[in-house]
């Protein structure tokens, strides 16, 4: 499959989870343009309730928003599916709030965080990465 700038690329199920509704159909619509599939959620409840039976390659999510069930409920998929692999966006407002994000990602089990504003170019690096095949075997 040709990818959002003519590379080819894997097609993902992406599953975002996003409490603004205008920034969820951003980056619904930027990764529906990559050619992947998009599974939308307001936040870690109502992933918890839908979110597991789309069965998504990665799940893109505030790092503010799960909550304890969303929390839980990304976890457990995680734990399911080793080949599940988490995204965490957030703001990173100076260096001093760094290691407390970083920190934070590091806990919900994030593989990369990204820093807001979440653009195409940032997504489109991201996924390529994740879901390039392993040079290991």
């Amino acid at each position: 499959m040709t990818g959002f700038h003519g590379r080819e690329n894997k097609m993902a199920r992406v599953t975002v989870i996003e409490e603004q509704i205008t920034t969820r159909k951003q980056k619904g619509a930027m990764l529906e343009l990559m050619g992947h599939v998009v599974d939308l959620h307001e936040n870690g409840c109502s992933f918890a309730e839908r979110g597991a039976a789309f069965k998504p390659n990665v799940i893109l999510t505030d790092l503010l928003l799960p909550g304890i069930v969303g929390l839980k409920a990304i976890r457990g998929l995680m734990t399911e599916n080793s080949d599940v692999s988490l995204i965490g966006v957030a703001d990173i407002e100076s260096s001093d709030s760094l290691p407390l994000t970083l920190g934070w990602a590091k806990t919900i089990g994030a593989d990369l965080l990204m820093e807001r504003p979440v653009t195409s170019a940032k997504l489109e690096s991201a996924l390529d990465d994740m879901l390039r095949p392993s040079s290991d075997g």
